[in-house]
Formats: structure tokens, sequence, C-alpha cells
């Protein structure tokens, strides 16, 4: 596949945009009050909201999944993973995010889409069940 046409093919799945908004917004709060603790001399509270700051980093806007290519690239808060289309071979969308079982018996959970467990009672299709559907219909299309 040329490289513009596998550009064409990427798809990337992050947090919800409201809890992107509020993860930058955090993040530029504490950064705020890291520049104003070193200005006032309060220089103890620097390390905390620096520490704060990369959990609200790693938990909420670092998390994605991105469809691509040959791979699937699912990058949760601690560690990344790559895993190649014809290793999947289903995907689920769960209250702890999208779990995605490949043929080695493994169980890999992206964190960045979520369905809430309301959702799930009632019936409803959110945006967890359209990457699990996705994901599927990517391996399935790899495999044919």
């Amino acid at each position: 596949m040329a490289p513009d046409a596998e550009l064409a093919d990427v798809r990337v799945w992050r947090c919800s945009r409201s809890s992107l908004t509020l993860g930058w917004f955090g993040v530029g709060a504490l950064g705020i009050t890291v520049v104003v603790s070193i200005a006032v001399g309060a220089a103890a509270a620097v390390v905390p909201a620096v520490l704060a700051a990369a959990v609200v980093y790693s938990a909420v806007l670092r998390p994605r999944v991105v469809l691509a290519g040959a791979r699937l690239h699912v990058v949760n808060p601690w560690r990344s993973i790559t895993i190649r289309w014809d290793d999947v071979l289903d995907a689920n969308a769960g209250f702890g995010g999208v779990s995605i079982m490949l043929r080695s018996g493994a169980v890999v959970t992206a964190w960045a889409v979520q369905k809430s467990n309301l959702s799930g009672w009632v019936g409803r299709t959110t945006r967890a069940d359209e990457l699990a559907a996705a994901i599927r219909a990517r391996a399935h299309t790899s495999i044919s």
C-alpha cells in the first residue's frame, strides 16, 4: 500500500471531546498553580501539582486507539501496544474500555473509549460499540 493511501486509511479514537476539554483545562490549571507557587515562594506545592498534571495527562489525554494500515495501535495510560490485524479475533465494548481478543488468547483493553453500564442496560449504541465494530470489520477484512 502506498504511504498516502495508508495515511488516508488511518482512524484515531480518543476520549470524548468533553473529557479532552476537561483534561486540558485541568493540566492548564495545574500549570498555572505551578507558576504561581514558584512566584510566591510556595515551592512545596510544585511537586504535587506536577504529579497531578502527569496523572491527568496519562489518564485522559494520552489514551487512544489508532486503526491504521496493517496494524492496530492501542495507547493506554501506562503502555502502548501494536497489534497486527491478523492477530485480532474479536472486540467488545464494555465499561472498562474496548476489549480486543487476540489469537494468542490474550485480551488487550483499550481505555480510550468506554461504554457506560447504563448504555449497556438500555441497549444504546455508543462510540465504544462503534470502535469495537470498526476493529472487528478491519480484522475480518484482513483475514479474508
